[in-house]
């Protein structure tokens, strides 16, 4: 509801494609009361759940990943987003943090719904040139990621133990 709430408020053509389970009735009934009132310039797709094989393709048809979660232990979906070149615009409430510094997005305060429109609004009037950099910072933040958590050691300690 917060999406769609943010979404009342831009002004900019918007797609959202939504990828996910229906496990709420009540609540995907609600939203689409949300849905249904949104403007005309926002356009809204439920795909449903999706074959984890084509997330990737889904993701790099897109040009953001918006999950402004209330909480993530880690954010698989965003990592998934970040390492296939996406920027991502998300809550606070995660450890993906820095976003905006590191040119890979945002990760904005829940109770500023302003600042969720802002980047939408920024994002949707961004040039190819700074925009395709923009989907490089988040593919480096990515890669930047599984390097520094030396994986490929530790696989080894776990393999010649």
């Amino acid at each position: 509801i917060f999406v769609f709430e943010v979404l009342m408020q831009v002004k900019a053509n918007i797609n959202l494609d939504i990828i996910a389970n229906l496990e709420d009735k009540s609540y995907w009934s609600e939203c689409q009361r949300y849905i249904n009132d949104l403007p005309k310039n926002i356009v809204v797709n439920f795909l449903g759940p999706q074959p984890h094989n084509t997330i990737e393709k889904e993701i790099e048809k897109s040009h953001l990943f918006f999950l402004p979660t209330k909480g993530e232990n880690f954010g698989h979906a965003i990592f998934e987003s970040l390492a296939s070149g996406r920027p991502v615009l998300i809550s606070d409430q995660t450890p993906w943090t820095g976003l905006e510094a590191k040119n890979a997005g945002w990760d904005l305060p829940l109770n500023d719904k302003a600042a969720f429109v802002k980047a939408i609004e920024q994002m949707a009037q961004m040039d190819q040139i700074t925009y395709d950099e923009m989907c490089r910072s988040a593919h480096k933040m990515a890669e930047n990621y599984v390097h520094s958590q030396n994986f490929v050691e530790q696989y080894k300690g776990l393999f010649s133990a």
